[in-house]
């Protein structure tokens, strides 16, 4: 999976090939001109003259789907290229199509080495080329599918585990490297097993979407998620935000699901209601994420022995050892706004 994959994965819901994008590398501009109009039909085309502009492309938030690239260029061949392509995780998902007046058979061997996953000699008559680059075209489509939807809770529609636990690491690594703090918002339906007792399994499914739903919408920043973990619970990751920006946050989100208004029998308001645990701390590269999900897990338990349909936030000031690496001994940390005045978070 690539870096930039899992931020899009989500909203990457492709049903047709003319929502993909061609990205054409040549410094031939009479042959950028040839291609971009043959295949201009079947999807979005783009176009770069040299392999610096193309791989800046490919790392943008809208990399390409599929790339047509000629071999012999000035600055990089497109051997050369391909193989920085697959080097570097954020790009190496990109399929890569070289189109080349070589015509011998080292040549064809040694772009499929370099990772090419066709080999089309020019010129090509435009049929030919058309109905290949449709056949690619189509499998790149099928398999976006297949990871969308293995990306996707089966019941709420939102973010799985799966997806979660990867952005979770990149992130935590990102907030290390640029010292950042990192919030993460835990979330539990309120008495839900008494819920699907009184009310059906099926019922129960149908609040779980309706709640993921309205919740997702907290997760607004390109870097944040808003995940189903298991069962009833869930969890907004929330990345570069201080404590007081997510403490807020988690209080919208426990009055949008009591807007719902949803009856609940067995709830001592009558509606269902959700409880949120709250924690923020500087990710350090000799502590595991796991204890950010901890200390925010024993948050949401406080809130729920406390009755439920509030926020309660950790207040946590030592990193237990289990979480600690290197041998590294736990000591006293001021991590719910620590470094406030020298490190300049994203405030939500």
């Amino acid at each position: 999976m690539s870096d930039l994959f899992s931020y899009n994965i989500l909203d990457n819901d492709v049903e047709h090939i003319s929502e993909l994008q061609i990205l054409i590398v040549d410094d031939e501009s009479s042959d950028l001109s040839y291609y971009s109009a043959i295949l201009s039909g079947l999807c979005t085309i783009s176009f770069a003259t040299d392999s610096a502009t193309a791989m800046s492309m490919c790392v943008s938030d809208n990399p390409p789907d599929l790339i047509l690239c000629d071999v012999l260029m000035p600055d990089q061949t497109g051997f050369e290229f391909c193989q920085e392509l697959k080097s570097q995780p954020f790009t190496k998902d990109i399929p890569v199509i070289f189109l080349s007046s070589l015509n011998a058979l080292e040549d064809k061997l040694e772009g499929f080495s370099t990772g090419g996953i066709d080999y089309i000699v020019k010129p090509v008559p435009q049929g030919e080329i058309v109905q290949r680059i449709t056949t690619h075209l189509n499998i790149i489509l099928e398999r976006k599918k297949l990871e969308f939807y293995s990306y996707r809770d089966a019941v709420t529609k939102v973010a799985n585990r799966r997806i979660y636990e990867y952005v979770f690491t990149k992130e935590w690594q990102n907030c290390i490297r640029y010292e950042e703090m990192f919030s993460l918002i835990m979330l539990d339906i309120d008495k839900f097993k008494s819920y699907n007792t009184f009310y059906g399994h099926v019922a129960g499914d149908e609040v779980l979407m309706l709640v993921a739903q309205q919740l997702e919408q907290f997760g607004r920043r390109s870097n944040d998620l808003f995940a189903r973990i298991g069962g009833e619970e869930f969890v907004l990751l929330l990345p570069t935000c201080q404590s007081e920006g997510a403490s807020q946050i988690a209080q919208r989100m426990i009055e949008a699901v009591n807007m719902l208004s949803i009856p609940h029998s067995e709830s001592p308001s009558k509606f269902l209601t959700i409880s949120a645990g709250v924690a923020t701390m500087l990710p350090e590269a000799n502590i595991e994420q796991g204890c950010l999900f901890n200390f925010a897990d024993n948050a949401l338990f406080k809130a729920k022995q406390k009755g439920g349909n509030q926020i309660c936030v950790s207040d946590h000031t030592r990193i237990p050892k289990s979480f600690i690496t290197n041998g590294h001994v736990a000591r006293e940390r001021r991590t719910k706004q620590q470094g406030s005045t020298q490190r300049v978070g994203q405030r939500r």
